[in-house]
Parts: C-alpha cells; sequence; structure tokens
C-alpha cells in the first residue's frame, strides 16, 4: 500500500503530518503536490510515446533492444501514473478508503497491488538491460546465440513473476472480491505480509542494484582494457540504468536502512525523485537515439 511517511519526530510541525489533523494543508505539501503531479502526467504523456512508436515500427530497432526498451518505458508509463496519482492526492484518498468496520475496501487493495508490482520493479526492469550489455560487452562472439528471443523474454519475465508471487496473497485477495477472513486466516495473512515486509527490501531493492553495480564494473573493466569504442545504445542504456539506481537510492535509504530525515527531504528525495523515470528515460532516448529524435520531433501522439 502507498506508504504515508511516520512524522511523529520531534521538531516537525505537526502541520505536515495529515494524520495528526485536518487542517488546510502546507504551502510545501501544495507545490510538492504540483511538482509531483506535473512529473507523473509528463512521464505518462512521454512514455507513452515511446511506446507507441516502438509497438507500431514507427521507430524501427532490433527486435532485442525493442523488448528490452518497451518493457522499461510500460513501466515507466505506470509509474508516472501512480505518480500522478500522488500528487493529486488521490493515492491518499485511495488507501484511506475503509468499510463500516474500519478494513481497506476493495479499491484501496486493487491500488495496493498495482502500486507495489509498478513501484517495486523499478530496479529489477533494468536487469535485462544490463544484461543484454554485458553480454554484449564481455562475450560479443557469442551475443547473437545467447540473447536470442527466448532469452528475451525470459530476463524480462522472471522479474513480474517474481513480483507476483510475492503480491500473490493479496492479488488472490482482489480477484475473490476482498472475501472477510476467519481469524486464523487472518492471523496467517499478518505473519505472511510481515514476512514479506523483511525480504523486499532486499529482493526488490538491493540484490538487483549489487548486480548491475558488478555487471557494470565487469563491463568497465572490459571496455578500458580493450579501449572498446561504445556503442549509442550502450550509452543509453548506461544512462537509463544510472537514473534508475539514482532514484532508488534515497528509497533504499529510508526503507531499508531507516535513515531518519526531515518531511521534505523525504517528499522530495524519497518520493518526487522516484518517479522521475517516466520523464528521464524517454528524454535519454530523444538525445541519444536519432530515430527517436526525428519521431518525438515531428510525431502528432
Amino acid at each position: 500500500m502507498d506508504n504515508n511517511y511516520s512524522l511523529h519526530q520531534p521538531g516537525l510541525e505537526p502541520c505536515l503530518d495529515p494524520c495528526l489533523n485536518n487542517t488546510s494543508p502546507c504551502p510545501f505539501r501544495i507545490i510538492n503536490g504540483a511538482c509531483l503531479a506535473t512529473i507523473g502526467v509528463m512521464g505518462i504523456m512521454l512514455s507513452l510515446c515511446v511506446v507507441g512508436m516502438i509497438a507500431s515500427r514507427i521507430v524501427k530497432l532490433p527486435e532485442r533492444k525493442s523488448l528490452f526498451i518497451l518493457n522499461v518505458a510500460t513501466n515507466d508509463v505506470f509509474l508516472s501514473i501512480l505518480g500522478a496519482m500522488r500528487g493529486l492526492g488521490l493515492a491518499k484518498n485511495l488507501v484511506s478508503y475503509q468499510d463500516q468496520e474500519g478494513e481497506p475496501t476493495l479499491i484501496c487493495q486493487i491500488y495496493a497491488v498495482v502500486s507495489s508490482l509498478f513501484k517495486n520493479n523499478l530496479s529489477w526492469v533494468l536487469i535485462p538491460l544490463t544484461v543484454d550489455r554485458f553480454v554484449a560487452v564481455v562475450f560479443p562472439t557469442r551475443y547473437t546465440a545467447w540473447m536470442t528471443r527466448r532469452t528475451c523474454i525470459i530476463l524480462i519475465a522472471t522479474p513480474w513473476s517474481l513480483l507476483v508471487l510475492l503480491n500473490l496473497y493479496d492479488i488472490i485477495s482482489v480477484l475473490t472480491g476482498y472475501v472477510k477472513l476467519d481469524y486464523d486466516t487472518y492471523q496467517h495473512r499478518c505473519m505472511y505480509n510481515e514476512r514479506r515486509k523483511t525480504i523486499e527490501p532486499l529482493v526488490l531493492l538491493l540484490i538487483p542494484m549489487v548486480t548491475i553495480c558488478l555487471l557494470y564494473l565487469a563491463m568497465f573493466t572490459v571496455i578500458l582494457r580493450h579501449k572498446i569504442k561504445s556503442s549509442r545504445f550502450f550509452i543509453s542504456t548506461s544512462a537509463i540504468i544510472l537514473t534508475g539506481l539514482l532514484s532508488t537510492v534515497p528509497e533504499i535509504l529510508f526503507s531499508t536502512f531507516k535513515v531518519e530525515t526531515s518531511y521534505e527531504v523525504f517528499m522530495i528525495f524519497g518520493v518526487t525523485f522516484f518517479y522521475i523515470n517516466g520523464v528521464c528515460n524517454p528524454l535519454i532516448y530523444l538525445g541519444t537515439h536519432r530515430k527517436f529524435q526525428r519521431q518525438m520531433l515531428t510525431s502528432q501522439l
């Protein structure tokens, strides 16, 4: 579920915590919400342009590259939708929906599952791009044999399958109409959620980040040793991966290592900055690929 930051810390203004009172929002909340909503809307439009141009073959790329970029761009679209919803205050309304008995409603559960899937996939969605460039740089003679269409699909499908498994309990609840649980089932679900909270930061954030860093270390070692000239696609994918990692670092610090900070710092770097990929990635395509430059400047999408 979309987490609200705990503001019960000394020195913070109580008006910054929506859970503490019902007064009108502070100026910072309004400005930050407007920025986040703007980033979300821009990310939706730009990422949809990328998806549309690749899916319709307006921009023709090799199949492997098309699959990987489509995977990232599709995740960016839904991530940008979540960012826009949060910036407009819709996410807060959804997660606060409760029935008369104080339990989350179906719409709350749907939002929680969708949010968990696409936000937690931000790091893993970069793995296929990294593996593709790793094989191309370190094992260039075997690239065609190893990076087949089947391999690409497996690389893309594995993170999504992992996320579905981690959210399986919530997904079943949504598909079954969020039926009322008896006491034993409820206790089992609570234990499952507690275990998931312990596993998720490690599996969804730290492991993919460390994997990407190790693979890039190996790539740069080969590039510097053999003085290999970097291709345009390598530069663009590296920029996409770097942007994704940088936007994930604050989330790791705040959620995994429990770094305490002020509300303003958390909202800027832990929330707003997290959703910036949907804007940055299409601009990276535009800046590094001439095909995207021609089409995005002339397209009426």
